[in-house]
């Protein structure tokens, strides 16, 4: 047995969380930037929308909206882009090991078959050879 351990690297995750809340930041801000002209263009389509509805509440509220779009999409691309694990494994590679099981398991059954052919022989063989003359 060997005293030599093989040292495993993993990859570091530890700032992803960093990553994500910098990023959570930075839509944001952008959002902030975006919304009050978004909320000019809204106005202009509609000219009753938001009546009655304080402006700097109608102004969080596209803000939030557009930080929520912008951090799902942000998040179907990163999670798209994402490496896949080394331990995903595809259908034609279960299929062939099933096949391969299969193909083992049937060789297995004639070896036994085989040995319990050889052992019934053999002990046939010596019951015939001991088999005392009297018995009969």
């Amino acid at each position: 047995m060997s005293q030599v351990k093989v040292q495993e690297y993993r990859k570091r995750k530890g700032l992803r969380p960093l990553i994500g809340v910098m990023m959570a930041i930075a839509v944001g801000i952008i959002a902030w930037f975006l919304a009050p002209g978004l909320l000019a263009w809204m106005k202009a389509q509609n000219s009753a929308f938001g009546r009655g509805v304080d402006d700097n509440v109608m102004l969080a509220g596209v803000g939030i909206a557009i930080f929520l779009v912008l951090i799902s999409l942000a998040s179907v691309v990163f999670a798209a882009a994402a490496p896949k694990p080394k331990t995903s494994v595809k259908e034609t590679d279960l299929m062939k090991e099933r096949q391969e099981k299969k193909l083992m398991d049937a060789a297995d059954a004639k070896r036994q078959q085989r040995l319990n052919r050889q052992m019934r022989q053999d002990v046939r063989a010596r019951s015939s050879a001991t088999d005392d003359p009297n018995r009969r």
